[in-house]
């Protein structure tokens, strides 16, 4: 009985081992040593859209300061902000971000309504974070603007010939 009772024991012990094993090396995987993340950083950084995440295929959600914060951040590197400007610029993104919020909160359901009010709310946020810039910064943030949206189009288009998305291939209607 006693020997019976030590070897359910051990087995339970190595079940646990084996467990923990298991998850140190999942989170491993997940979270490359810095230097490995550093090489990986230096070769999309480049393209990265506000609130995208440095890596293909990872898919940890940002939080709406977050990106606010990645936002400032590439416009303050492409447009060469004042301090200044990096302030009220991220007011009127933070502004935008809980507009958005509002929106979706209100117009649950509603895709038309909801694309409208995103259409109006980003052409507002635009003439705000215009009206922050000088002439020569509007001409470097209409460039940056175009810019991100190729990519975007761009990786739609990619998913699309891949058939990632439901309705890929399809038209509008997904037939």
């Amino acid at each position: 009985m006693l020997i019976r009772q030590l070897g359910k024991t051990a087995l339970m012990v190595l079940a646990s081992v084996l467990l923990v094993v298991i998850a140190w090396a999942q989170t491993a995987t997940r979270n490359p040593p810095p230097d490995a993340q550093q090489k990986q950083g230096q070769s999309t950084q480049q393209n990265q859209l506000p609130g995208a995440l440095p890596g293909a295929g990872q898919n940890a959600p940002l939080t709406p300061n977050d990106r606010v914060e990645r936002h400032v951040a590439m416009l303050k590197d492409k447009l060469k902000l004042s301090g200044d400007q990096v302030t009220k610029i991220r007011a009127v993104l933070q502004d935008e971000q809980k507009q958005a919020q509002a929106d979706r909160d209100k117009l649950k359901g509603d895709r038309e309504a909801m694309r409208k009010a995103m259409t109006d709310r980003r052409k507002a946020t635009d003439d705000k974070i215009k009206a922050v810039l000088t002439s020569d910064q509007k001409k470097q943030y209409d460039k940056v603007q175009d810019d991100l949206r190729k990519q975007v189009q761009d990786r739609r288009e990619h998913r699309d010939r891949q058939g990632d998305r439901p309705g890929a291939k399809r038209g509008k209607q997904g037939w």
